[in-house]
C-alpha cells in the first residue's frame, strides 16, 4: 500500500509514512531489503523502500499512538442489516461502520446446525495463475476460463483454501465486539419485522 508524500511528491510505502522519524528509532527496524532515509534539508522526512518483501518491523514503531492489545478499543458506530432472500444458512448480510469513519460490507450472518448465529467476515475466492495466459482463475477450476488450457495437478496447492478473508479481526476481543454488535442488530431487526 502506498501514498504520495505531500511535501516532496514521491511515492511512499504506506505503513512507514506513519512512522515517527527519530534517529533512535532506526536501530529497532529490521529490514531484509535496503532502505534509505529521505530528508528534506537536514531533517529526516520518511523512509523509502525499494522492496518491502521480507521486511519485519515492530508494530510499536509503525503506529504513532499507543495501542492496548489486551482489549478492543474500536467502537461499532453503525450496523446495517439486509435479510437474505434465499433459504440458505445465510440469514442476513450486514455492513458495519467502525469509529464513524471506516465501513466493512458483506459480513454474513450464518445459522449453524446447532442454531447458533455466527458472523462470517467478507471473503473472496482463492485464485491461482494460469501457466499459459497468466490470468487469475479460481483454485477449484480444472480449465482456464480465459484460454481454455487444462490446469496441471501440480498447479493446485496440496491444501487449497477456497476463500480468503478480505477483512478480519486481529484478536478475539475485536471479533466478540463485532459479533455482539451485528447479532444484536439482527435480533432487533427480526423483532421489528415480527411486530409489523
Amino acid at each position: 500500500m502506498t501514498r504520495w508524500c505531500e511535501s516532496c511528491y514521491r511515492l511512499v510505502i504506506a505503513p512507514f509514512w506513519q512512522l515517527p522519524i527519530e534517529n533512535s528509532g532506526f536501530h529497532q527496524i529490521r529490514l531484509h531489503q535496503k532502505f534509505t532515509q529521505h530528508a528534506i534539508g537536514n531533517q529526516p522526512h520518511h523512509l523509502l523502500l525499494s522492496d518491502l518483501s521480507g521486511s519485519t518491523v515492530p508494530v510499536s514503531q509503525l503506529v504513532p499512538h499507543p495501542i492496548n492489545f489486551g482489549e478492543c478499543t474500536m467502537k461499532i458506530t453503525n450496523v446495517h442489516v439486509l435479510p437474505s432472500d434465499d433459504c440458505s444458512k445465510v440469514l442476513a448480510y450486514a455492513s458495519i461502520t467502525i469509529d464513524a469513519c471506516f465501513v466493512v460490507k458483506d459480513l454474513r450472518i450464518i445459522q449453524t446446525d446447532t442454531g447458533e448465529l455466527f458472523v462470517a467476515m467478507p471473503s473472496r475466492s482463492a485464485s491461482i495463475h494460469c501457466h499459459a495466459c497468466h490470468h487469475r482463475i479460481p483454485v477449484s477450476a480444472n480449465f482456464c476460463s480465459y484460454c481454455g488450457t487444462p490446469l496441471p495437478p501440480e498447479a493446485i496447492p496440496d491444501t487449497p483454501r477456497l476463500f480468503h478473508d478480505v477483512a478480519h479481526p486481529i484478536n478475539a476481543e475485536c471479533r466478540e465486539t463485532i459479533e455482539q454488535a451485528v447479532i444484536t442488530a439482527v435480533m432487533q431487526n427480526a423483532r421489528s419485522a415480527h411486530r409489523s
